[in-house]
């Protein structure tokens, strides 16, 4: 029989829920592609909340220089909904949400916590419906196609629900008019948020309607702390329209990686900006857009795919030399996983 599990938690002294920090070879690493190919070490990605007030001990995985001001969490609970009288469904509660944890925390709302890394047999975009209806959550940030897919699972029979849910958080993949619509049949507003275990909730927006005027990979504006900029490869700042790398400042910025110099090189620049690897541009509106990686990696929905993890797994199957895995384009997915064998 499937348990939801439904907590009640209030934390009076927050730190940050760091996730999917995984230890490999001595490296500490985010477990975006861990978590997906479920093989690195014990197979467990470790889910870890860190106390900005100590500074030593076995949860210092991240050295983190957290500076979570009042006025920056109000403001981010406030764009993504969430209050203490919610009742808030997560279905990777010490996955891939990065800052959600904390300022879901930090509300002590009611949480419903669904873990999708289990396997069933049933269809899981219908039993998470289902438990969403029985403990009747108003609250969901799930991945952007689960809805998509409720919906083309029951043939569009849940337009003639009513909206349970008065948000709807999506992230770590794109969005596009249909998902918009998908959700927007069984909730109020549909919340797109571009996020990073690195520097937590970056931006942000809220849609209201399905029908209103939306460009696919909208992520939104820049939320209280955070500073977002496109830049060319000698690091100007460029104007609206134009698609490079974005770089990012944030209050809620980790300041490095553990026993990983050359990571933290590339990726922690002297003026404090981050480079994460994304690629994108802002539209007329000052929204950000995010359409794409510099690293070589596979997007396909709300997972971050490592190709040469793949490559490593696969090519130790009898009977294969070679093998190259690429990413080829899936207007349902963004990316789906291509493996080409010898």
């Amino acid at each position: 029989m499937e348990t939801y599990i439904t907590t009640s938690i209030t934390i009076q002294k927050v730190g940050t829920l760091m996730a999917g920090a995984v230890d490999m070879h001595g490296q500490i690493c985010l477990a975006d592609g861990a978590d997906f190919l479920n093989s690195l070490n014990d197979g467990k990605a470790k889910a870890i909340l860190y106390d900005s007030c100590e500074k030593k001990g076995a949860y210092d995985i991240l050295k983190s220089r957290v500076n979570m001001e009042c006025s920056n969490k109000q403001d981010n609970i406030k764009v993504l909904g969430v209050t203490r009288e919610s009742i808030y469904s997560n279905d990777r509660p010490l996955g891939w949400l990065g800052g959600y944890p904390s300022i879901t925390f930090a509300v002590g709302c009611t949480r419903v916590i669904i873990d999708a890394s289990v396997p069933r047999s049933e269809n899981y975009a219908r039993f998470y419906w289902d438990g969403i209806q029985r403990k009747k959550c108003t609250v969901a940030d799930t991945v952007n196609l689960l809805f998509y897919g409720l919906i083309e699972e029951t043939s569009g029979n849940l337009q003639r629900e009513r909206r349970l849910l008065k948000s709807v958080g999506v992230g770590s993949g794109s969005i596009n008019k249909c998902i918009l619509q998908a959700i927007g049949t069984v909730s109020e507003s549909v919340v797109t948020v571009y996020a990073s275990t690195e520097a937590a909730v970056m931006a942000t927006c809220r849609l209201t309607s399905p029908n209103e005027e939306f460009d696919g990979f909208v992520c939104g504006w820049p939320t209280p702390g955070s500073q977002i900029k496109v830049v060319d490869n000698l690091m100007h700042k460029l104007p609206v329209g134009h698609i490079e790398e974005i770089l990012v400042k944030s209050s809620l910025l980790c300041s490095g990686y553990i026993n990983n110099t050359k990571a933290n090189a590339d990726t922690f620049l002297s003026d404090g900006s981050v480079r994460l690897g994304d690629r994108g541009f802002f539209n007329s509106k000052s929204q950000i857009s995010v359409v794409g990686r510099d690293k070589n990696v596979i997007i396909r929905d709300a997972f971050v795919v490592y190709p040469e993890q793949l490559e490593f797994r696969i090519e130790r199957c009898p009977g294969v030399a070679a093998t190259a895995i690429t990413g080829v384009p899936y207007a349902k997915r963004y990316e789906e996983i291509c493996a080409l064998l010898v």
